[in-house]
């Protein structure tokens, strides 16, 4: 009579570790990604602060400018 396989129940120990390395490397994986989104947006934030005061400085410029009474050379004299 030939032997029967019995059913096999739960995880052998390759498995089980096959599992975990996967599951740690997607992790990792989902971390890595998740840590450059933040990254590029805190660059996006400061990139347009940045582009914000630098559209400040220039609109103070301008409406300086165009309120002058006279306009200096860059000798500090009138031009001729």
């Amino acid at each position: 009579m030939p032997t029967e396989k019995k059913l096999q129940k739960g995880f052998t120990l390759l498995e089980f570790l096959i599992y975990f390395a996967i599951t740690l490397i997607m992790l990792g994986v989902i971390t890595q990604v998740s840590l450059n989104i933040l990254d590029g947006k805190e660059k996006i934030r400061a990139y347009e602060e940045v582009s914000r005061s630098g559209r400040s400085s220039l609109n103070a410029m301008i409406e300086a400018i165009s309120e002058a009474d006279e306009v200096l050379g860059t000798s500090g004299e009138e031009p001729e």
